[in-house]
């Protein structure tokens, strides 16, 4: 199979939970989950009992937030892992927290990670670290994560393609955006973002091999799934 995009989800709360919208996954796929929050953390889970491996570490942004990046791989043995009726959960010890998932299609299970990268810019446009891939074949994703309070719409540089984007209008620290990129040979790739508001912004990569044997180029049609939870008083 050749790499291509499943589905794509984004949710903010204004508790200490998220969950997203009920989406259909992919037999042999992987997922990407970001997950925003403030205090301490607690988990990210779904609800097909996936277990998640946590890319890189926690990174503390200016505005008081955290945020972790995780990716589960199902090589299609266990069906029960995949499939529809499929949310994700991000749960924290303080209010307010913010969940973002990206799903590439043809990936390896052994495991998918190749290479990743995380930090915060403070200046526009807004960049990840560059990554160097080790494999031809691989699977670009990225998060953005914009200061609480600045409501911004985001813009991300081609060739990467934009997906979910989550703007609260009230702050909060929930504003994200997702974005990928399937690339063909070897090299060092990073995102670069923009937006309408912030001075600063945390911005991730990670790089996911294709499976043995499979081909590069798959565009995939997307859906994007997001539930919109206001806050009392939120103009959002």
């Amino acid at each position: 199979m050749a790499l291509g995009l499943g589905i794509d989800t984004v949710n903010g709360s204004s508790g200490t939970s998220v969950v997203t919208s009920s989406v259909t996954t992919t037999a042999g796929s992987t997922i990407i989950v970001g997950f925003r929050f403030f205090g301490t953390f607690t988990s990210v889970t779904d609800s097909k009992g996936n277990t998640w491996t946590q890319i890189g570490t926690q990174l503390s942004l200016s505005d008081g937030t955290e945020f972790r990046v995780y990716y589960n791989d199902n090589n299609g043995a266990s069906a029960g892992l995949r499939g529809s009726s499929h949310t994700f959960t991000g749960t924290a010890g303080s209010a307010y927290c913010s969940i973002i998932v990206v799903e590439g299609t043809g990936t390896s299970a052994s495991p998918s990670l190749d290479v990743a990268g995380r930090q915060e810019d403070s200046a526009s446009p807004f960049t990840s670290p560059g990554v160097a891939t080790t494999v031809a074949d691989t699977f670009l994703v990225s998060f953005v994560f914009m200061p609480d309070g600045t409501n911004p719409t985001t813009t991300v540089a081609s060739p990467f393609t934009k997906l979910s984007e989550w703007n609260q209008t009230s702050g909060d620290g929930l504003n994200a955006a997702s974005a990928y990129r399937i690339v063909s040979a070897t090299g060092t790739y990073n995102s670069s973002w923009t937006a309408t508001a912030g001075t600063s912004a945390g911005v991730t990569i990670s790089a996911h091999k294709v499976a043995a044997g499979g081909a590069t180029q798959a565009w995939a049609p997307r859906s994007i799934f997001y539930n919109k939870i206001r806050r009392p008083g939120s103009l959002g």
